[in-house]
């Protein structure tokens, strides 16, 4: 008899699905880390480009010489 009054059998036949839901858990959560990872690099930062669009519409409103010279 195993651990308990149950058959070792049953009880090494339990780890081994624990250790697989274990492992399985392990690859889905480093997986998710590497999506949130990858979302937070795409993620654009509204103040820059808020900064960007005025700077463009400053270009605009006021081209400079090479802006005149290449239109």
């Amino acid at each position: 008899m195993g651990t308990q009054g149950f058959p070792e059998s049953q009880v090494e036949e339990e780890n081994r699905r624990i250790n697989k839901a274990r492992e399985t858990l392990q690859r889905q959560k480093a997986e998710l880390e590497a999506q949130i990872r990858a979302s937070e690099d795409s993620v654009v930062s509204i103040p820059k480009l808020e900064h960007i669009i005025e700077l463009l519409r400053q270009q605009l409103k006021d081209p400079d010489f090479a802006t005149k010279r290449d239109s």
